[in-house]
């Protein structure tokens, strides 16, 4: 993967302690938003400008909702979710 160091991320308090509570970290969601602007992939809700992306890290799915914000994205909200698939 990329590296997504110089991506911005502005994370109020109550979400820095949802994402330590579920164990995300920031670097996680920087890989999140920084690919989805890299590729595209992303959903943008047209109402406010606010885009959903995703990203699967090893096992594990990562969301982060954000908006643009001065030169970098403001992180409304992150989560994830582990997956397992087996008998295929």
């Amino acid at each position: 993967m990329n590296n997504y160091d110089n991506v911005v991320l502005y994370i109020g308090d109550d979400i820095k302690a949802q994402m330590e509570e579920n164990g995300i970290r920031e670097d996680e969601i920087k890989m999140v938003v920084g690919t989805a602007q890299e590729t595209g992939e992303k959903l943008r809700d047209e109402a406010d400008s606010r885009y959903l992306a995703k990203l699967k890290i090893a096992d594990v799915f990562f969301y982060a909702e954000y908006e643009k914000k001065d030169d970098g994205y403001q992180v409304i909200d992150a989560y994830n979710h582990k997956t397992y698939v087996t008998g295929w």
